[in-house]
């Protein structure tokens, strides 16, 4: 007898999928995968590029504004900084299978 396989309704296609059709959420989420399909985000992302053209140029100054930010961090403060480390490696985070989209 094999066990029954999790499934979730996406909320954005409404399709009834397995939940590692479901990427992982690191928030406070029961089952710990987010509300939307892969299907549904890839789609959905697809759409806001071409709606605004700058989302990946803004994306990647966000990001290189944190990575700065813990830059400065660890030079300046190395003590915090190797604490803020220990604490993210110590939390668990569930694996993401990390897809480029084109």
């Amino acid at each position: 007898m094999t066990a029954p396989v999790a499934t979730k309704v996406c909320t954005q296609c409404g399709r009834e999928k397995p939940l590692s059709e479901f990427p992982p959420h690191r928030g406070k989420r029961r089952d710990g995968v987010q509300s939307y399909c892969r299907t549904c985000h890839a789609s959905s992302l697809a759409d806001k590029r071409v709606r605004n053209p700058e989302f990946r140029q803004q994306e990647r100054e966000a990001n290189n504004a944190r990575t700065r930010a813990l830059w400065k961090l660890a030079r300046r403060h190395p003590t915090e900084f190797a604490i803020l480390v220990q604490q993210e490696l110590a939390s668990p985070k569930p694996k993401a299978s990390r897809r480029r989209t084109p």
